[in-house]
């Protein structure tokens, strides 16, 4: 079957064994319910879709002296990811200085316009997304020009209710406040 990232695999179809009873490994009396599911969040780096701008795709594109460059990724990165500065003043600061990536020779967005889709976990996410039982949304580290790529490009909007991205939240995980700042907008509850 087709979908909007691919190809999905054929079902696999299991041979029939004979029926036999199904006897629980827990006493019913000693199981507690657990509550339904009513959210679902995802981080779309490294889970829905591969990386966008990590260790391994800046060492791709920048074809420079990666210690300095590095130093100065690490020194602006969380500006860069909370939206406290736009892709021009992170090329300004990081790439530009260093003679790789150049704002010359591209938009800035060039350095990470190779992202590819998690097809099981797009598969997954599709599939609950159809179901609509659940809110369903991201929660990633993402600076506004990747995050607005990747939207795009993979067409998250048509599976996913909203997006609590650091660009938009002002806030990176791990920070406590990012995660408490999406419980309180969604209105759910730690457990």
């Amino acid at each position: 079957m087709s979908t909007a990232f691919g190809t999905r695999p054929a079902p696999v179809s299991a041979a029939p064994h004979p029926q036999r009873p199904i006897e629980p490994c827990v006493s019913v009396s000693k199981l507690k319910l657990m509550p339904a599911t009513t959210a679902l969040f995802f981080d779309v780096g490294g889970v829905v879709l591969t990386n966008g701008w990590d260790r391994s795709a800046r060492l791709r594109a920048a074809a420079l002296d990666w210690d300095p460059f590095e130093q100065r990724h690490e020194s602006v990165v969380a500006d860069f990811e909370t939206g406290r500065i736009e892709l021009e003043d992170y090329l300004d600061r990081t790439v530009s200085m260093s003679g790789g990536c150049s704002r010359a020779n591209n938009s800035g967005t060039s350095c990470w316009r190779n992202p590819a889709a998690c097809p099981a976990a797009l598969t997954v996410v599709e599939a609950l997304a159809r179901n609509k039982r659940c809110f369903m949304a991201t929660l990633n580290n993402e600076s506004l020009d990747l995050n607005r790529y990747r939207i795009e490009r993979f067409q998250l909007r048509n599976y996913l209710d909203v997006f609590f991205s650091s660009c938009y939240c002002g806030l990176r995980k791990p920070d406590q406040r990012f995660y408490r700042l999406v419980l309180q907008i969604t209105q759910r509850s730690r457990g």
